[in-house]
């Protein structure tokens, strides 16, 4: 049945059983007499012992019937739904008429012994776990505190493999270039088919000059040339801006991953909410649209 509380006037759904019964409001803590709105009552469905065999189910009117020509007497045991166990009658209506509180969460009333207080609201122990997990999953989630990341929108997979490609192009055309002034001056040093010093120098030199693209951009601007043509930056978990430190450690953690993974490190995004790869996780950082 739908029972409203006639001080603030929340509705909420309680067994039929409560019918009559004093019950406190999950929003106010007042408590009133229960009763239907609108004729939403249902019959109760009640069971009763005879010795050790199980009698009924019957409805309200047949077990007030048994009560009063003593069928029902006050040691018999009873059970109806919303009662957690059977009872002896006369403890069954002690029970029911002792101030047994509504959940706010589940709607279903419960002995003020099993009823916990949430965020100001009265909860019965399954629903407090409930909510418990659900608050927890979403900080995790999230990795930052309710509102330190307002308004930033997680950057498309599409975008950032653009500004991928285009940071590859910038590098390659920088690793030429160094290649070309390094066979312009020391060309006798480069021997066809052979891993001589000039050709490892250069190597190291743009390993170097990758090293401090990445870092020095990112860590200046929040986002590498590519990222700014594809409109995106990269923030930490609680979306303010990184330093070169937190820039540097980041481009080791994506030389590591993609090293060690094969690349399969940058798959992880397919699966995480805000679109982090492997590297973004470790390091807790995140692509955002700029």
């Amino acid at each position: 049945m739908i029972v409203r509380c006639p001080e603030c006037g929340r509705k909420g759904k309680l067994d039929d059983g409560f019918a009559g019964k004093r019950v406190s409001c999950p929003a106010c803590a007042v408590t009133f007499v229960a009763e239907a709105v609108n004729g939403t009552a249902k019959q109760t469905k009640w069971y009763y012992a005879v010795g050790d065999e199980k009698k009924g189910p019957v409805n309200q009117q047949v077990f007030d019937s048994l009560v009063k020509d003593g069928t029902i007497g006050a040691e018999t045991l009873v059970w109806c739904k919303g009662m957690d166990n059977w009872l002896a009658y006369n403890e069954s209506r002690m029970s029911l008429a002792a101030g047994d509180q509504v959940c706010s969460e589940c709607l279903k009333s419960f002995q003020p012994s099993k009823m916990m207080d949430h965020e100001g609201r009265l909860v019965c122990e399954r629903c407090k776990l409930a909510l418990l997990h659900k608050k927890h999953e979403l900080q995790d989630e999230a990795n930052v505190q309710p509102g330190d990341s307002s308004g930033l929108v997680s950057g498309g997979l599409g975008s950032r493999f653009m500004a991928k490609i285009i940071d590859m192009i910038f590098m390659l055309a920088i690793g030429g270039m160094v290649e070309g002034v390094s066979r312009k001056f020391f060309s006798d040093y480069y021997v066809a088919g052979t891993l001589n010093n000039a050709f490892a120098i250069t190597l190291v030199v743009n390993m170097l000059l990758g090293v401090f693209y990445i870092t020095w951009f990112v860590g200046k601007f929040g986002a590498t040339p590519g990222k700014m043509v594809a409109r995106l930056k990269i923030v930490n978990g609680d979306g303010a801006k990184i330093g070169y430190g937190l820039a540097f450690g980041r481009y080791c953690g994506e030389f590591i991953v993609v090293a060690l993974t094969l690349m399969i490190g940058y798959l992880v995004a397919l699966f995480d909410r805000r679109r982090r790869t492997l590297h973004d996780r470790l390091c807790n950082t995140w692509v955002v649209k700029a």
